[in-house]
Parts: C-alpha cells; sequence; structure tokens
C-alpha cells in the first residue's frame, strides 16, 4: 500500500508537473496583498493596519480564504477527461496520492503561505512602525487622548509571529481544525466532483453556508458556543460540553477520509 521510494518518484513527478502552478498561485497572492498594502499606507492612519493584530487578521483572513482554493486546486486535473486519465494511471497506491496531497496541503501550504506574506508585511510593517513612531512623538508626554497615544506605542508595532500571537493552546487548537475543515472541504470537492469541481465545490460551500445561517436564524441557535468552544468549554452545559469536542475533530476527519475513498472510487472506475 506505501512504498517509500514510489512515493519518492510520485512527489518528485508532482514537483515537476505542478511548481509553475504553484508559483503562479502564490505570485497571484503576494500581488494581491501588494495591493492591500498600497491601499493602506496611502491612507492618513493607514500605518495602523500594521499593528501586531492588524497583521495577524491580515494573514490569517487570507489563510482562511485561500487554504480551501489551495486545496481544491490540488486535483483539480481530475475535472479534464484528458488529464484526469493521466493522473488515475500514474504508479502509484491511492493512500500515497492521498497522504501527497495532504502533506502538500496540510503543511506545505500554511509553511509557504508564511514565506509568501512576510514579502509584503516585512516592508510595510517597518514602514508602519516608523510612521507610528512620528505620530508618537508628535503627540508629546502631554497628550490629551492618552488612548490614542497608547495605541502608538512600539509594544503594538512588533512583527507578527505566528507561534507566539496565540494566547492559549486553545486559540492555535480552534484556528488549526477550522483550516483543516475548510481544507478537506475543498479537498473532497474537488474529487468527487466530475465536472468543473472547483466552481461546483465553492458554490456547494456557499449554499451551505447559507443553510447554516437559516437554520441558526429558525431555530434561535448559537453557533458562537460552537465555534467558541475551546476557548468557553467550562461554561457550557453537559451535552455541548461531551458534543462540541467530538464535531470538531470528527467533521475535518470525515472530509478527509471522505477525500479518500472518492480518490479510490475514481480509480477503481
Amino acid at each position: 500500500m506505501f512504498d517509500l521510494r514510489r512515493f519518492a518518484r510520485l512527489a518528485k513527478a508532482h514537483w515537476a508537473e505542478n511548481w509553475k502552478s504553484y508559483a503562479s498561485f502564490f505570485g497571484v497572492a503576494i500581488a494581491l496583498h501588494f495591493i492591500f498594502v498600497m491601499i493602506a499606507l496611502s491612507g492618513k492612519q493607514g500605518f495602523t493596519t500594521f499593528t501586531t493584530a492588524g497583521q495577524a487578521a491580515t494573514y490569517f483572513t487570507g489563510l482562511f480564504v485561500l487554504g480551501p482554493i489551495f486545496a481544491a486546486r490540488q486535483f483539480g486535473a481530475l475535472g479534464r477527461r484528458d488529464s484526469a486519465l493521466l493522473m488515475l494511471m500514474r504508479p502509484a497506491s491511492t493512500f500515497e496520492k492521498w497522504l501527497l496531497s495532504t502533506m502538500i496541503v496540510i503543511v506545505g501550504f500554511p509553511l509557504v503561505s508564511l514565506l509568501a506574506f512576510y514579502i509584503c508585511d516585512i516592508p510595510a510593517w517597518l514602514i508602519a512602525k516608523s510612521q507610528a513612531q512620528v505620530a508618537l512623538a508628535e503627540l508629546g508626554p502631554n497628550a490629551a487622548n492618552q488612548s490614542l497615544t497608547f495605541g502608538l506605542r512600539p509594544e503594538n508595532y512588533l512583527l507578527f509571529d505566528p507561534v507566539t500571537t496565540f494566547d492559549s493552546w486553545c486559540e492555535f487548537l480552534t484556528v488549526w481544525l477550522m483550516l483543516l475543515f475548510l481544507q478537506g472541504f475543498g479537498l473532497f470537492g474537488s474529487i468527487y466532483l466530475h465536472r468543473l469541481p472547483l466552481l461546483k465545490t465553492f458554490v456547494a460551500g456557499f449554499v451551505l453556508l447559507l443553510l447554516l445561517i437559516l437554520v441558526g436564524t429558525v431555530f434561535d441557535s448559537e453557533p458562537d458556543a460552537f465555534l467558541g468552544y475551546w476557548e468557553s468549554r467550562r461554561a457550557l452545559g453537559d451535552l455541548p460540553s461531551r458534543l462540541y469536542p467530538i464535531l470538531w475533530f470528527v467533521l475535518p476527519a470525515l472530509l478527509w477520509f471522505g477525500a479518500y475513498r472518492a480518490l479510490k472510487e475514481r480509480e477503481i472506475a
């Protein structure tokens, strides 16, 4: 089922065929980030966008938006009849193909996206930090607006670090599991849907989101209790405290396992 040499050959062939596609994907992401930086810094108080918290918000927004798109592109070739046959007949097991995509999506994407993020963020952060120092100096020691003075202090303009940005392991676990769910949804849709998989996957995701909002409105539910479970789990009742953690792990696992089964069925068919 798994052969290391065969897996290495598969990874080498995958890289040779897709490195240009990966480069263009992250190139577009960097270009969009650059446009955002230019627009933000053009404003009079635009440097406040690049506080440590602002940098974190920008990075995680990009991570959650681009993550499922990147995952859905992994098996985009299956949506084209000519390339689908070539991919399915590649000399590697279903598990090896699934494992390679899993490693690229779960491990490779966050690391490369962080490096791509820093290409624009570090220069923007240096400019914003300098402008904040000038603005703080102009206020003087007896500034009337102390809240503004505090907002301009150097400790609010540290470079974003994804390791230290989380106050607790609960925040990290929440972000990680949510990202796994979105990436798993994108990967599953790209394999399960045969024609126009990328488009259909995100249409299905949009429809699912609308249905969840509708159900939540009709039944007056509190989705914040589920989304914030790892932070407020001790304040919940007995049933949610037992059910929510199971759902947090089971839902992403079902999507990733479903992607494997869908790939296996495509190869058998």
